[in-house]
């Protein structure tokens, strides 16, 4: 699994302020770009629900001849307060009504079956209830013929 929010912490420590950002951005996606032509699955934990920031992982997974699914753990307003209160960080740099107000959208998007437009060949929504139940996620590969995931 690749996470923004850990490569951050590790280029934090050796580059400027100003540069983690755009540097972390690049990491991210020469490394994803890496094992999608080598026919891997992929995992990107998102710390945004950004349209922009998804489809240029999405665009990078058109160009490799691999899907992109997209997997949404869905969580109550209560929970994310509990959630950022232990950590005592926020949850990425919009506040907790703003990306509130982002997941209800998403989570329309994916309820109507639209997220295919974007470029995902899935959408998944977990409640909170239901995601530690699931064990296993198979998707198919679209890539190279004679490659499984």
């Amino acid at each position: 699994m690749l996470s923004r929010p850990a490569l951050e912490k590790l280029i934090s420590a050796q580059a400027p302020e100003a540069e983690v950002p755009a540097k972390t951005n690049a990491l991210l996606k020469s490394v994803a770009e890496k094992r999608m032509k080598r026919h891997q699955v992929v995992v990107i934990e998102a710390d945004t629900l950004d349209e922009a920031a998804r489809r240029e992982f999405v665009q990078l997974a058109q160009q490799t001849k691999h899907s992109a699914h997209l997997i949404v753990l869905d969580a109550k307003k209560e929970d994310c307060v509990v959630a950022e209160a232990k950590t005592a960080e926020p949850c990425g740099d919009k506040s907790l009504d703003a990306q509130i107000h982002e997941l209800t959208g998403l989570r329309k998007h994916i309820q109507r079956g639209e997220m295919g437009q974007e470029g995902f060949s899935s959408a998944l929504l977990l409640t909170k209830s239901v995601a530690p139940q699931v064990r296993n996620i198979v998707l198919g590969c679209s890539g190279a013929a004679g490659h499984t995931p």
